[in-house]
């Protein structure tokens, strides 16, 4: 599918953004791209029970935490946990860093269908939700909260390879090509209409890492054009065609191994 999205001026842009993340390249990325577009985004929610761990942070299950917490601004003591996440080296930035540095609360979410969840990320009044890695479903109430609705960013091309893991599987399955989706949120998993898409090869020796940044550099730019798009009112619809679709689950210990047979 080609991208038919329209670019608009720098003084149309102005949706509000609440964006849904974690601690990976294909978070990272689109924030910062949303954030280097000028496009005004109102705060970054981060799933708990991630490693790193944050300030703050204990060894509890979510049912014993608070539905969410508001992570510390850089600058602010609280004992001497660390302030800021501890950043593996195989991310090259981190969506909570840039978030904390341009100022933009972060919201650590434990219980995302908790009353105080709803009543806390409302205060915002977003106009669109961007969701890009974040690893649970979102309620029904949080995906009609915004005007504009709810995007998803995902890594492949849709309707193929919906599920969880979709570069894992682009490997399994020898694939050649894969690509990024922009779709809107339904309460069917990666099954909304298509609002931009682009094709990305995938050459022989190409790294499982070198892949996901390359779909998180392509992404990043999708969904700027997107959300512009959006705001705009000039974006266009695709509906997905069930016919094509394939779903994949989060990979198995036994997804990993290649039976002898199958190697030339």
């Amino acid at each position: 599918m080609s991208n038919k999205i329209a670019t608009v001026a720098p003084s149309q842009r102005g949706p509000r953004v609440l964006f849904f993340g974690m601690e990976s390249l294909f978070s990272a990325l689109p924030l910062q791209a949303l954030l280097q577009a000028g496009i005004p985004v109102c705060a970054l929610v981060i799933p708990t029970g991630q490693r790193p761990s944050y300030a703050g942070q204990g060894q509890f299950p979510d049912s014993a935490r608070p539905p969410l917490r508001r992570l510390p601004a850089p600058g602010h003591r609280a004992g001497a946990r660390p302030l800021l996440p501890v950043i593996n080296s195989a991310w090259s930035v981190s969506p909570v860093t840039l978030a904390l540095e341009a100022g933009l609360p972060v919201w650590e979410v434990s219980r995302l269908h908790a009353e105080e969840t709803y009543a806390t990320l409302a205060t915002y009044q977003p106009d669109l939700l961007c969701v890009a890695c974040f690893p649970r479903r979102l309620p029904t109430a949080l995906l009609t909260l915004p005007r504009l609705g709810a995007v998803n960013l995902h890594p492949s091309l849709l309707p193929a390879l919906r599920g969880p893991e979709p570069l894992f599987w682009v490997f399994r399955e020898g694939l050649s090509e894969t690509g990024v989706t922009v779709h809107l949120l339904e309460e069917r998993l990666d099954a909304g209409p298509i609002v931009a898409q682009e094709r990305i090869s995938v050459p022989d020796g190409i790294t499982y890492a070198e892949l996901e940044r390359r779909c998180a550099l392509c992404g990043a730019q999708l969904l700027v054009r997107a959300v512009e798009a959006m705001a705009a009112g000039s974006a266009q619809y695709f509906p997905q065609d069930e016919q094509r679709s394939s779903y994949r689950p989060a990979p198995s210990p036994e997804d990993f191994l290649v039976p002898a047979s199958d190697w030339p």
